[in-house]
């Protein structure tokens, strides 16, 4: 009884890649991926609203010879609008990867050798969205 269920258990954990068999953990990286870069996405659209409202409120003293206030704020606004759609993207690519390599009509394992490739996205994902918040006020 201790051999099929180690036999069971080991072929749920982890299944080579030319088995027929798509992975359960793939697609829970996906979708927090796709979740995260959505949320960000949203969370920069409202921003930008707010940013436009308190523009039309605010007084900014230029001083001459200096980079004024709203040139920096826009280069930072840039760069972390840049960091979005990196993360927009890899979200994107994890789906469409996802998609191509994962079969859902086989059978499921828990991870396969195209989850180590699903982990660095999200690895990847994950830091292009702290880049997205660097610097804020949490």
């Amino acid at each position: 009884m201790d051999n099929i269920m180690m036999i069971i258990y080991s072929d749920f954990i982890f299944a080579p890649m030319a088995a027929n068999a798509w992975a359960l953990l793939n697609l829970m990286l996906v979708v927090v991926g796709i979740f995260l870069a959505l949320m960000a996405l949203i969370d920069h659209v409202g921003g930008n609203r707010r940013k436009k409202r308190e523009e039309k409120t605010r007084f900014i003293a230029i001083q001459p010879g200096s980079v004024s206030i709203a040139e920096k704020e826009k280069h930072i606004w840039r760069n972390k609008l840049d960091w979005l759609v990196a993360a927009e993207i890899l979200g994107l690519f994890s789906v469409l990867m996802f998609l191509l390599t994962q079969n859902m009509n086989n059978i499921m394992v828990l991870m396969n050798w195209m989850t180590i490739a699903h982990i660095i996205i999200f690895i990847v994902e994950i830091v292009a969205l702290r880049f997205v918040y660097l610097g804020e006020k949490v």
